[in-house]
């Protein structure tokens, strides 16, 4: 179960940041296209969350801050991702970017979502432990090997209870993650410029656009003829009174 849920985290944030990219663009955000979307990069989903874990809890082994540094830092990777514009290494290099922009908001969210994280462990494995009583007192079965199985001195319980509380709280996080990204790319590229351009001028309008320049470009000509064949009857007129005064004069 440990070892399944590990990368089965990495494609439920890439699919969660999938989902939010179609609902904010107005699309559809079914599970079937946002699993389609998510497993042609789902490698690297899967290899940026085991990268994640494995250094920021090596990290943390050593030093708190170190650890906590990691973690901001990585909170953009997935969201850069699923836009699909960058690979793997260039995902993490953005994202420590966009940590170091504002980074007391990305240290709020995770120490929020640490907090959530434990206290979602600590409800599942009360929540086992009443499962168990039930079973052994009210229902009568046998289960102190499940018991001993399922205590917090088991290191593989432990890093399973994580992986399914981190699960379960996988779409709130990346949630958090995807509003991070794109609040810093609105501050700090323009992003909310863009997408009013996108808005005001998009691409459908093209071709109207073409036929209203068209229709100015052909109204223009059309004038500028009138005014040449204008032009043309005031010369003839002005040589017709010039030959009047000529002949007055003679």
């Amino acid at each position: 179960l440990a070892a399944f849920l590990l990368p089965l985290t990495g494609l439920a944030a890439g699919a969660c940041q999938e989902a939010f990219r179609q609902m904010a663009s107005g699309g559809s955000a079914g599970l079937a296209a946002c699993l389609k979307a998510t497993l042609t990069r789902g490698l690297e989903h899967v290899a940026a969350r085991a990268m994640i874990l494995l250094v920021g809890v090596l990290a943390s082994a050593c030093l708190v801050v170190p650890g906590v540094a990691v973690w901001v830092g990585s909170l953009g990777v997935h969201p850069i991702l699923a836009d699909g514009r960058a690979r793997l290494g260039e995902a993490f290099q953005a994202a420590g970017r966009e940590g170091l922009r504002q980074p007391m908001k990305s240290l709020v969210v995770f120490l929020v979502r640490l907090l959530l994280l434990v206290v979602a462990v600590v409800n599942l494995h009360l929540l086992l432990g009443a499962i168990l009583w039930v079973a052994e007192n009210l229902a009568g079965f046998d289960v102190a090997l499940l018991g001993i199985s399922l205590s917090p001195s088991n290191p593989v319980y432990d890093v399973a209870l994580v992986l399914v509380a981190w699960m379960l709280l996988v779409p709130y996080a990346e949630a958090a993650d995807y509003l991070l990204h794109v609040d810093a790319r609105a501050r700090f590229e323009g992003l909310d410029l863009w997408d009013r351009v996108q808005r005001f001028y998009p691409r459908v309008r093209k071709t109207r656009a073409g036929l209203i320049c068209l229709g100015v470009a052909g109204g223009m000509l059309w004038l500028g003829g009138a005014r040449a064949d204008e032009l043309a009857d005031v010369q003839s007129a002005r040589k017709e009174v010039t030959a009047i005064r000529n002949e007055v004069a003679a």
